[in-house]
């Protein structure tokens, strides 16, 4: 959408879909993005980190296909997990087919890096359900072009969790405030597996007049 009125580095976003030209859009998600100074989080010092306990993830991707969350070998990236207490800590990285500068350009941070670092969220989660991310608050990226992340997950008294992921030498490069997420079934999410189609490409399709501009990204099957 155009920019705010009120502040011009702030914009809406919204994703709808539709199934067939010929049905109403069903909205998904809103957000609001804005472009702004941040002072990058600290440093982070040790790791491995202390005082944790190390996860055996032997077949974890395996077991997490079980219930319906299939990932392929570009996006199975979680190599190493620890915890302590209500803190999780995970060694995430791009596969050596993508881990290279002609694979990140162009991206903030590349799509199958930050979904492994939500791994640890769903690796340890108990079998009978599993926690999906909902909605993200404060989402700031400090660095982009990074291939492999340590990454910070702590969880709060309301069941969001924080996050924090930094390089191998401890520079940050994103950070979220807060992550909420919805529980859902494995039956759910084999239910949802077998209903869906073909992959989707997107196509960028600008507007402009009268005074405004802005744009929108539409998914077709192919």
């Amino acid at each position: 959408n155009p920019p705010d009125d009120a502040n011009t580095h702030s914009r809406t976003l919204t994703i709808h879909t539709r199934t067939t030209p010929d049905q109403p859009w069903t909205a998904h998600a809103t957000g609001t993005l804005t472009q702004h100074q941040h002072t990058p989080d600290t440093l982070q010092t040790t790791w491995p980190p202390t005082d944790a306990e190390p996860i055996d993830l032997t077949g974890a991707y395996e077991r997490l296909a079980t219930t319906g969350l299939e990932y392929g070998p570009t996006f199975q990236g979680l190599h190493a997990l620890w915890r302590r207490d209500s803190r999780l800590f995970a060694d995430v990285r791009l596969p050596d087919t993508i881990d290279n500068t002609d694979h990140t350009d162009g991206y903030g941070i590349h799509p199958a890096l930050l979904d492994a670092a939500l791994h640890a969220l769903v690796a340890v989660s108990d079998g009978d359900e599993i926690r999906l991310p909902f909605a993200w608050t404060g989402v700031t990226l400090h660095a982009t072009g990074a291939t492999k992340l340590r990454v910070e997950l702590e969880w709060d008294a309301s069941g969001s969790a924080s996050l924090r992921a930094f390089d191998p030498s401890g520079q940050p490069v994103v950070t979220v405030e807060s992550l909420a997420s919805r529980v859902i079934s494995p039956e759910q999410l084999r239910s949802a597996s077998a209903r869906s189609g073909p992959l989707y490409r997107p196509e960028w399709i600008a507007w402009s007049g009268a005074g405004r501009s802005g744009g929108a990204v539409e998914f077709e099957r192919y």
